[in-house]
């Protein structure tokens, strides 16, 4: 908060404001804000501090020893009696209390005229660092325009043409035939259980983790979309589907027996798992 050049800093203030016979030696953050803006005021500003930072001004006043919690209003609650607060009540834990009033321990604090310097000192996390504003940029000076004298273009020499002789055109070759694509559901996942068949081929004799390990994800996201399929599915095609659901199930053993044969670089044990997958997939 900025210490005012004609008007008190809320620190000094605030310490003037306790010491004063009317308020009684304590006084509330609200009561304390609203008459430091009075003040600002009769002493001509237009703009004031917000109550957020006022009641920051308090606090750090409060950690640094100034000033001390005195005691806070009994919670009414909407009744005619006040329900009196804990002998113990502290502001911090969070029990509503509509006031907190707080009295000054040492008018001679040094807090008092910088409070958050003092409880960065009490601290140990030295002044505070202040990021300069950067210099605006000035724009560089344009030179003058320099004026272009035009220069009539002279005139294009034709280059004498050349025959060439045209190379024939060879005869395009012929597009390669397309694989066909099943035309339902059920086809395009028997066509994705073949493929699995061929990587699963691929694969043997040669137990690479990493090879392995995305076969294994790339196949159990095949089976639950093949569950997913055959959920929504009706009549025959609904039974060839769950068989080839089920199948995941059967390949769990597979798996294991895989990973564990790469980890001991067994290849028959490899082989054999395989041969396992493969008929999970038939």
């Amino acid at each position: 908060m900025p210490v005012r050049a004609n008007a008190k800093g809320p620190g000094e203030f605030v310490r003037d404001h306790l010491q004063e016979p009317q308020v009684g030696g304590r006084d509330y953050v609200g009561s304390m804000f609203q008459a430091y803006k009075t003040h600002l005021r009769g002493a001509g500003y237009s703009r004031f501090p917000c109550r957020l930072s006022f009641g920051k001004l308090v606090w750090l006043l409060k950690e640094t020893g100034a000033l001390v919690f005195d005691e806070a209003e009994p919670v009414a609650f909407g009744l005619d009696d006040p329900e009196a607060l804990p002998a113990a009540y502290d502001p911090s834990c969070g029990m509503p209390a509509p006031r907190h009033y707080y009295k000054m321990v040492d008018p001679q604090n040094p807090a008092f005229m910088s409070p958050e310097a003092v409880w960065r000192q009490m601290r140990g996390l030295g002044p505070p660092v202040v990021v300069r504003r950067p210099a605006a940029r000035v724009a560089p000076i344009a030179p003058p325009p320099v004026a272009v004298i035009p220069v009539a273009p002279a005139a294009p020499v034709a280059a004498p043409k050349r025959a060439r002789a045209k190379a024939p055109t060879p005869a395009a070759a012929p597009a390669p035939a397309l694989p066909k694509r099943p035309r339902t559901k059920v086809g395009a996942l028997q066509h994705e259980a073949d493929v699995f068949r061929g990587r699963i081929e691929a694969m043997r004799g040669k137990p690479e983790a990493t090879a392995f390990l995305q076969l294994e994800e790339d196949m159990l996201e095949f089976f639950d979309r093949v569950l997913d399929t055959a959920t929504s599915s009706r009549g025959k095609n609904r039974e060839i589907l769950m068989a080839l659901a089920e199948a995941q199930e059967a390949a769990s053993p597979g798996f294991e027996l895989a990973v564990e044969a790469i980890e001991n670089d067994d290849v028959g044990a490899f082989n054999r798992a395989l041969d396992h997958l493969l008929k999970c997939c038939d």
